[in-house]
């Protein structure tokens, strides 16, 4: 469990009992650390650089006329989303993210079993030639674990970017 919110001021995991800290000396260290970085945060700093917020519009003035699909804004998934949520869909200034997920040996040892999961948020709505540069590409998450990370834990680790998502989808963000 992630100890935030409601339970960040709880010892003890209230469903397995385990604790959250490892005794080391005097001090607890906790047994797991998540990064998280604010999405809201890159997304503001997108949209203030000011060559950067044309950019932010591109794929709404560059749709393909021949029908072949150059860009995300061309896909039948994007027809679909823009139908089902057509006031998100008419605003062009509206951020269209792909989640990607990874697993990296910090070490680069082949024997070592110890693992980071980056999660990355690309922006679909700018050229595509700038979708993958180090820039344009939001870090969000950095989920260290030992071992694999399995469906269920990753539901866990994954919390506050939903939470986060969430709160943009309900609230928007005025930059």
């Amino acid at each position: 469990m992630l100890f935030q919110g409601a339970h960040a001021n709880v010892d003890q995991c209230p469903k397995c009992g385990e604790l959250r800290y490892n005794q080391v000396g005097r001090s607890n260290v906790p047994w797991k650390v998540l990064r998280h970085f604010s999405l809201t945060f890159q997304l503001e700093r997108m949209y203030s650089i000011r060559t950067q917020v044309e950019f932010m519009i591109w794929h709404a003035n560059n749709q393909s006329r021949d029908g072949l699909v150059c860009q995300a804004a061309n896909s039948k998934q994007w027809e679909v989303i823009d139908k089902k949520w057509p006031s998100f869909g008419n605003e062009p200034r509206n951020v269209w993210l792909g989640l990607f997920i990874d697993v990296l040996n910090p070490f680069g040892e082949k024997c070592s079993t110890w693992f980071l999961w980056p999660v990355l948020l690309v922006n679909y709505i700018i050229p595509l030639w700038l979708t993958t540069k180090r820039h344009f590409m939001m870090l969000s998450l950095i989920i260290p674990k030992p071992t694999i990370v399995t469906c269920d834990q990753f539901d866990i680790f994954i919390e506050p970017l939903v939470e986060e998502l969430k709160m943009l989808w309900d609230v928007g963000l005025n930059v």
